[in-house]
């Protein structure tokens, strides 16, 4: 089916945004059934091949160094190898939500590798395939705000400074001020002046 697919790929591919299918162009005859197993095939591969490409992208522009960055990096490279891996478990039955999940659990599999990173990559994956539920969204808010303000400060998680000083600019406002009410409070009573 493979080699019969390929000699007529072109015309199968000008078929996937919904236009018919050109007969007279195939070089092989092909039941109805089979034209439909391999316009819905190829759709999917198409699906995979995109957030494959996209990824890649991100992966790329994400090299630049920490103050280039807009974000938290993209570590989960794709290439080839991550196409082949999904479009080996693509078949003619698969339903659009089983190639969302396939993608899924590939990339989930492959952040294992990323140890601390894993959350942010698959927060940002799933941001690129618009695909954030509302808890997601929150968190990567979360994400992209602490990594905004490890800029600001000049250093990332490997600078010490910029995480003491992180953490004193993540602190509440109010707690801030009672904080410092307190110790200024305590600093100024001298002892013997409250009739002890």
């Amino acid at each position: 089916m493979v080699e019969r697919v390929g000699r007529d790929l072109d015309v199968f591919m000008a078929a996937l945004d919904g236009g018919a299918i050109d007969e007279a162009a195939l070089t092989q005859r092909y039941s109805s059934a089979e034209q439909a197993d391999i316009v819905s095939l190829l759709r999917h591969l198409r699906t995979v091949q995109r957030v494959v490409l996209t990824v890649n992208r991100h992966y790329i522009a994400s090299a630049a160094t920490a103050a280039y960055r807009d974000g938290a990096a993209v570590l989960a490279a794709s290439s080839y190898r991550n196409m082949a891996r999904m479009a080996a478990k693509l078949h003619r039955t698969v339903t659009e939500a089983e190639v969302q999940e396939i993608i899924d659990a590939h990339y989930t599999a492959e952040s294992q590798s990323l140890t601390g990173a894993a959350e942010s990559n698959l927060l940002k994956l799933a941001s690129l395939r618009g695909s954030m539920t509302a808890d997601q969204e929150r968190r990567w808010a979360e994400i992209l705000d602490t990594f905004r303000r490890q800029q600001r400060l000049g250093g990332g998680d490997h600078d010490p400074v910029a995480r003491v000083s992180l953490l004193q600019s993540t602190r509440s406002p109010a707690r801030s001020l009672a904080e410092s009410t307190r110790r200024r409070t305590t600093s100024s009573t001298v002892p013997g002046e409250d009739g002890a």
